[in-house]
């Protein structure tokens, strides 16, 4: 089937389960053919995460983003959702060379055909998922960088790891100029996790999204008028908060 664009939010595109070439039908899912290796891939129907749409209180905003910034000041490395660090066995950078990209797909595969659901396996899922993704990206293979994104939540079995897949796909969405995609894949998300890795992921989309639609107030409402206002990861927030400001 033809896609408006790689990231569209109403198709399902995963990896074909014997060859990896990309696989589309229509959002509810169901049967395709692979059309480069002819093996029938059955498609399920995408969940959003628990939590998404969800709607707070002040208060418990509040509560919320103080318990984020006591993980800023003290923060805990090489936990579930700590993707700077590598899973073990890598090196920082060394997925972005060519053997580096060639060794991530060649475990993307081993995992795919046989998930395993112990924690940091499911962490290198998620590592292995957004890395190669970035390679297609470089690559200009969109589509490839979609099936891998996306092949990744069926694949991961904790909604936080879900999380940081779906804002990527989100900003793919964002790179294509696709702003419907975007907040699509957004609206699946959990938008008031606990984690600051995650919630950091889901600022930086949504400001993104937000600087892509030239609205400012819903932007400083993401990124916070002050550097301090809420907590966050992103080197991009100083950026993002000048684009909030038409007098920047």
């Amino acid at each position: 089937m033809s896609n408006t664009t790689s990231f569209d939010i109403h198709v399902r595109t995963l990896e074909c389960k014997r060859c990896g070439a990309p696989v589309a039908t229509d959002q509810g899912g169901g049967e395709i053919t692979c059309r480069y290796c002819g093996v029938v891939n059955v498609l399920p129907t995408r969940h959003a995460a628990q939590g998404a749409g969800a709607v707070r209180s002040l208060a418990d905003e509040v509560a919320r983003l103080s318990r984020l910034k006591a993980q800023l000041v003290n923060p805990i490395s090489a936990h579930a959702y700590d993707l700077d660090l590598p899973p073990m066995g890598w090196q920082k950078g060394q997925v972005h060379q060519p053997a580096g990209q060639e060794r991530a797909s060649t475990e993307w595969r081993s995992a795919r055909a046989n998930p395993s659901p112990l924690p940091e396996e499911q962490r290198k899922i998620c590592w292995l998922s957004l890395a190669l993704a970035d390679g297609y990206r470089r690559a200009k293979e969109p589509l490839k960088a979609r099936a891998v994104l996306e092949t990744a939540l069926e694949m991961l079995a904790d909604d936080g790891h879900r999380q940081l897949v779906r804002c990527r796909l989100a900003v793919g969405a964002l790179d294509e100029g696709d702003l419907e995609s975007a907040a699509g894949w957004l609206h699946e998300c959990d938008p008031f996790p606990e984690v600051l890795e995650l919630d950091s992921a889901y600022r930086d989309a949504q400001g993104r999204l937000h600087t892509a639609r030239g609205d400012g107030p819903a932007l400083l409402s993401v990124v916070g008028a002050r550097v301090t206002d809420n907590p966050h990861r992103s080197r991009a927030r100083p950026q993002r908060r000048a684009h909030a400001h038409p007098w920047a």
